[in-house]
């Protein structure tokens, strides 16, 4: 189990940086395609 964890670990901090920075971003962008969509509905 510990080998797993490990690995689990690893596997998040090697991730690249970029990549949490565009999930971020698309992330934002959904929110803000929602919340627009909702203040059109007002």
């Amino acid at each position: 189990m510990h080998l797993v964890q490990q690995a689990v670990m690893g596997y998040f901090l090697n991730r690249p940086l970029e990549w949490i920075i565009i999930s971020g971003e698309q992330l934002v962008n959904k929110i803000k395609r929602k919340t627009s969509s909702v203040m059109r509905d007002i």
